[in-house]
C-alpha cells in the first residue's frame, strides 16, 4: 500500500513539474492559518468527541514548490487529548486560470497530551484540486492517505471565503476511514487565513 501511494504521488509530481500546462498563476501558497477544530471518532461501540485548535503555515520556496507545517491540539471532555506536529513538501501546478492541482507529502508526529511516552509517527500523502468558484470564493476537493499502523484514507472538501486582500475565512471537512475496521474519523475546521 505504501509503495502504491509513493508511485502515485511520484507520477503526479512528474506531471506537475513537467509544465505541460501553461496557465496564469492565481493561487497563493504563502499563508498562515489559525482556527478551531472538532473531531468525531466513531467506532461500533463508541463516539468520541475532540475539540481543539490548529495552526498551519505554507510557504512557496520555488516555482511550483511549497513547504508546509502544522500543529494541532485536540482534547476530550475528560482531558484525554492528542497533539500532532506535521512537516511536509508540496508541488502545485495550474491546470487553468481558475484551477490548481496540488500534491502534498508529509510526516506527522503524534503525542498523547497526558502521557508523552505514548507517541508515534506516520507518513501521509494528499492530492487536491483548488478551484476559484468566484472572485471571493475558492472550493477544494482532496483525497488523502495516512500510513498509520492501521491506515486511514478518505476525502475532504473545503471552502475559502475572501474577507479582504490579506485575510480569508476557511472551512474544511474531512471524512477518514480506517482500513482494518469500521472506525470513522470526521473532522471539521473553521479558521482564518492570513496571506503574506
Amino acid at each position: 500500500m505504501k509503495n502504491a501511494l509513493f508511485k502515485t504521488l511520484t507520477a503526479l509530481s512528474l506531471v506537475i513539474t513537467s509544465n505541460f500546462v501553461f496557465a496564469e498563476k492565481t493561487f497563493s501558497y504563502d499563508f498562515v492559518e489559525v482556527g478551531y477544530t472538532h473531531s468525531d471518532v466513531k467506532t461500533s461501540t463508541s463516539n468520541l468527541n475532540y475539540n481543539g485548535y490548529k495552526v498551519k503555515g505554507v510557504k512557496e520556496v520555488a516555482s511550483n514548490i511549497h513547504v508546509l507545517g502544522e500543529y494541532m491540539n485536540i482534547e476530550r471532555s475528560d482531558n484525554i487529548g492528542l497533539s500532532f506536529k506535521t512537516l511536509g513538501l508540496g508541488l502545485h501546478q495550474s491546470l487553468s486560470v481558475d484551477t490548481d492541482l496540488v500534491v502534498d507529502v508529509y510526516r506527522t508526529k503524534w503525542t498523547s497530551i497526558t502521557d508523552a511516552s505514548n507517541n508515534g509517527n506516520f507518513n501521509s500523502g494528499e492530492i487536491k484540486l483548488r478551484h476559484n468558484f468566484s472572485d471571493d470564493l475558492e472550493l477544494s476537493l482532496n483525497y488523502e492517505k495516512h500510513n498509520t499502523a492501521t491506515g486511514y484514507d478518505g476525502f475532504s472538501v473545503g471552502a475559502v471565503k475572501k474577507i479582504n486582500n490579506n485575510l480569508s475565512m476557511v472551512f474544511d471537512y474531512a471524512s477518514l476511514n480506517r482500513s482494518d475496521s469500521t472506525v470513522d474519523w470526521d473532522m471539521s475546521t473553521l479558521s482564518f487565513r492570513r496571506y503574506y
